[in-house]
């Protein structure tokens, strides 16, 4: 893991988020504040490389180059005298690429009571999502958004992600057309916020504190909802749990183990919790011991 120093003289911070951003070259950086975002970044980033949603992009979009997900890795910051942790990617936008914000795009037609509606208070989840689908796709012209969406939805619910708000679901114009966005901005995954373990809960009581968004605070459900309009399940991956003691080996010069060990534990519950995203030796091993046990049964 390469140590990288900014000074003042050699960065530009962004203005965006809560986080310490800089982007230098073609390069982004950013340090943590109290949630560990540069590992969950991280993790998330191994388990897409580890998926299908390349293939699902190329099916969305054929003959059109894009990036599927962006790619993070940690990175040890130094700034303002000080040294965190953090992570760093490459920019996914071209030079004519422009990221547009799905509720940027609803307030740029006129639709910013919509965009009030979900970020307040959502009563229908159905009739949100569908009305959102139908609202994105005709102002796109995105045929596939509702399983774009529901692949994303996927992946929030196996990573338990509470900030897909209306900015991290975003479109790109490139040109005088609109492609699906690489996956971004996954940094408050796996219940990672010192807050949540103040009370030192286990891992179990610690997941069912994390809530999900944009329309409404239950990962199964919104991820059901999406599933029954698209009529499909859509995200997989291979990552397991070897895979996760790969990446978390490769933390251990920035995160102290306590950190490492949260992020593992809430990995095990969620693949658990979700194997029908996982393709593999482990969910095939985990079937394996559902028979038998159906098997033994009178």
């Amino acid at each position: 893991m390469k140590k990288i120093t900014l000074t003042e003289n050699l960065f530009r911070r962004a203005n965006t988020g809560t986080q310490p951003k800089w982007h230098i070259g073609n390069t982004w950086y950013k340090a943590d504040d109290f949630n560990h975002e540069g590992l969950a970044e991280t993790i998330v980033s191994e388990i897409l490389k580890k998926s299908n949603l390349p293939l699902l992009m190329n099916q969305w979009m054929p003959n059109k180059e894009h990036i599927a997900f962006a790619t993070y890795s940690t990175e040890m910051i130094e700034y303002s005298g000080k040294q965190v942790p953090g992570c760093k990617s490459e920019n996914f936008l071209k030079d004519n690429d422009q990221l547009i914000e799905s509720i940027k795009l609803l307030r740029q037609n006129d639709l910013e009571n919509m965009a009030k509606t979900y970020a307040e208070s959502i009563k229908n989840v159905d009739l949100s999502i569908k009305e959102f689908v139908e609202t994105i796709t005709k102002l796109t012209g995105l045929k596939d958004f509702d399983q774009y969406l529901t692949a994303m939805f996927e992946l929030d619910q196996i990573t338990l992600n509470p900030d897909r708000h209306f900015g991290n679901i975003a479109v790109l114009q490139r040109g005088g057309e609109f492609l699906y966005a690489p996956v971004f901005d996954n940094g408050r995954a796996f219940a990672l916020n010192d807050k949540l373990w103040d009370r030192y809960y286990p891992a179990e009581a610690v997941i069912e504190h994390v809530d999900a968004l944009p329309f409404c605070d239950g990962f199964n459900l919104q991820t059901k909802k999406l599933e029954e309009l698209s009529k499909n399940t859509y995200f997989r991956t291979s990552f397991g749990k070897d895979d996760m003691k790969r990446v978390l080996d490769a933390a251990e010069v920035a995160y102290a183990d306590d950190i490492l060990y949260r992020a593992e534990q809430v990995f095990d519950i969620q693949m658990e919790r979700n194997l029908q995203y996982f393709i593999g030796p482990e969910r095939s091993m985990k079937n394996q011991e559902l028979l038998q046990y159906n098997d033994r049964l009178p």
